[in-house]
């Protein structure tokens, strides 16, 4: 192997032109390469016999820490929370340690970030882990763990819907601070949920108009619900807030078609809810 001047190249590397962009993973990659290869020249020209698992081997080590790259704004626009409370969601999910370094194993912080991305953008899982370079299966898993730990930890401490009269107040109290809307006890919405179509010859009740499995609207849903019986007999005070999807009723506030003129008593609930 030819020697080279120190600062050179490899031969199998070309010097990136003023008008290639290079990206930290690639600069990364380069320098462990050009490492490696140093290290083998060294081991040839002084007939070093090492033994197999002596020998280093280039592998990507450097796992970006987002908590460190992006800034504050940056950070809650990617993961839709703030550094301060992604750290304390770590703590209460009391996430163990991987105890190997087989595979170099994903810290469990930039699991739980992967998984928080995954929610909040609803991409591919592939794009998600672009953004921290892993591969996709990587990412697959990572969701899968955090979403259980998610749901074992935190599910019953955080999703509740109180049936003491006494904490009706204080809710009512929280949805004021928010918009100034009196009287509020609770909102309602539906989501798509992407499942397997079961096929056969009911498979189509499952499609719905936006295309994943499932053919009953919002307002439908509602009247088939427990909520709807609870604000309907009064054992839940207060309103409910709900989009253009669901039917207004005297307890369920929804948009107005007409918001009326600027300052007009329509207009002012329009802008409320």
């Amino acid at each position: 192997m030819s020697s080279k001047s120190q600062g050179s190249w490899p031969a199998a590397l070309s010097r990136p032109s003023s008008h290639s962009s290079w990206r930290p993973t690639t600069l990364i990659l380069l320098e462990e390469f050009v490492e490696f290869a140093l290290f083998v020249r060294e081991v040839v020209n002084q007939g070093v016999n090492l033994p197999a698992e002596n020998v280093p081997r280039p592998r990507f080590r450097d796992r970006q820490n987002p908590l460190e790259y992006f800034s504050d704004g940056e950070f809650l626009y990617r993961y839709r929370f703030t550094k301060e409370t992604v750290v304390d969601l770590l703590a209460r999910l009391r996430v163990e340690e991987n105890d190997t370094n087989r595979g170099l194993p994903i810290p469990p912080m930039l699991q739980l970030l992967i998984a928080l991305h995954f929610y909040g953008a609803g991409t591919f899982q592939v794009v998600t882990g672009d953004l921290v370079n892993v591969s996709q299966p990587t990412v697959c898993r990572a969701v899968k763990r955090m979403s259980e730990l998610i749901a074992g930890c935190l599910f019953r401490a955080e999703v509740t819907f109180t049936d003491r009269p006494e904490s009706f107040h204080d809710i009512a109290c929280d949805f004021y601070k928010i918009a100034k809307f009196p009287g509020v006890t609770g909102c309602i919405d539906c989501t798509h949920v992407r499942i397997k179509a079961p096929g056969g010859p009911n498979g189509e009740v499952y499609r719905n108009r936006k295309g994943h499995p499932g053919s009953w609207h919002d307002s439908r849903i509602f009247d088939k619900s427990r909520a709807r019986v609870l604000y309907e007999t009064k054992r839940v005070p207060g309103l409910l807030l709900g989009d253009a999807g669901y039917a207004c009723l005297p307890y369920l506030m929804t948009p107005l078609a007409d918001p009326g003129a600027p300052g007009s008593p329509e207009a002012r609930y329009a802008t409320l809810l």
